[in-house]
């Protein structure tokens, strides 16, 4: 299983991290956020993992969330950054390797809030693929 995430979560990351789009409006895509890293910037995270095998096919149900953070006010950076991050991932093939097939990979939900102090937006995007091996 643990192999499995790996595989995921670098293609995901090279999805958004080679896109000159996104990359042009962020900072960076990171999964430990670097201290002094300037806003914008995307952070993935690893949420769940359900068993998803068949009698003759291992399986994962992965829900992975992709957070973006802004200094920027209001909503509008958050949302236009999500926004590229969906068109990437939502309903696409990823290359993974290790023997892994991405068999679908959706948007689920997401949202805006603030943090705390309210000067910082983050906008949670939250996605489900299905990964046989």
């Amino acid at each position: 299983m643990n192999e499995t995430l790996v595989e995921f979560q670098k293609a995901v990351y090279d999805a958004l991290n080679n896109d000159t789009t996104l990359s042009a409006i962020v900072s960076g895509v990171y999964d430990f956020v670097p201290q002094g890293t300037s806003y914008p910037y995307a952070v993935i995270k690893q949420n769940k993992v359900k068993d998803w095998s068949t009698i003759s096919t291992i399986g994962y149900e992965v829900e992975m969330e992709i957070e973006v953070f802004s200094k920027e006010r209001g909503n509008k950076t958050v949302l236009e950054i999500s926004s590229r991050i969906h068109e990437l991932l939502h309903d696409t093939t990823l290359a993974l390797g290790g023997g892994h097939q991405l068999v679908d990979i959706r948007y689920n939900d997401g949202g805006v809030k603030r943090s705390k102090d309210g000067l910082v937006y983050i906008n949670s995007n939250l996605f489900t693929a299905f990964i046989e091996k």
